[in-house]
């Protein structure tokens, strides 16, 4: 990890719980211990955009469609409607963790000219104001992201590469704006340029060497 330089987008930080942020900032100092260069913080000027799911929501619906139409005649669904009432007629088995995305795509109503639009507008941004740009601006080698936060988007939207490292354990928590409890591990996120997966994959190697944050879970026998 020595010298590599590692960009902190601190936009992505502000939404953080006092627990999760603090695990952010020991991340930090264990990469400049390990010899990374920080440059804290970077501006991804794309980052303000207003994004939503419209886009990966028609997508998911179409293939989806095309997918569940083809299946044969003893298969009990063959359609994304389908499959959401399958899934409320057996909800005891089918909705333990609810079925929230089915729903949303299904809801979609973008006509294909609306969302090859979309696609071009997300798409046009990212590439030219996203990572490559801050990348190159700054010289680093890859930004470090919290967990579970819409920063990692712009990545994918992009096609490129993430890597997860755990990063410790909020023991309190919180309840987000989406009701869910930030409770639990917390990892952080190394994201670069397409096909950077070497790099990412030695940086998030040598912090998990150093850290050793991860611990099996227990698991009681019944």
């Amino acid at each position: 990890m020595s010298q590599a330089r590692i960009g902190i987008p601190r936009h992505y930080y502000m939404g953080l719980d006092v627990e999760r942020r603090a695990i952010m900032e020991t991340a930090i100092e264990t990469l400049k211990q390990e010899g990374a260069v920080i440059i804290d913080p970077v501006d991804i000027v794309v980052e303000q955009q207003n994004w939503n799911n419209d886009v990966i929501c028609y997508e998911f619906k179409r293939d989806l469609n095309h997918y569940l139409a083809q299946l044969p005649d003893t298969a009990q669904v063959h359609s994304l409607r389908e499959l959401i009432e399958y899934n409320e007629a057996n909800a005891e088995i089918a909705l333990k963790y609810g079925q929230d995305t089915l729903l949303r795509a299904e809801a979609s109503v973008l006509t294909e000219q609306e969302y090859m639009e979309k696609r071009q507008q997300y798409n046009h941004l990212p590439s030219t104001e996203g990572i490559d740009y801050v990348l190159e601006r700054y010289e680093l080698d890859a930004l470090l992201l919290p967990g579970d936060v819409d920063g990692m988007y712009i990545a994918a939207r992009l096609g490129h590469p993430l890597i997860t490292v755990p990063a410790g354990y909020s023991e309190q928590g919180v309840v987000d704006g989406d009701g869910d409890s930030t409770k639990g591990p917390f990892g952080i996120v190394f994201s670069g340029k397409a096909f950077s997966e070497p790099t990412l994959i030695k940086l998030a190697y040598a912090y998990e060497q150093a850290t050793m944050y991860r611990y099996p879970p227990q698991l009681s026998e019944k």
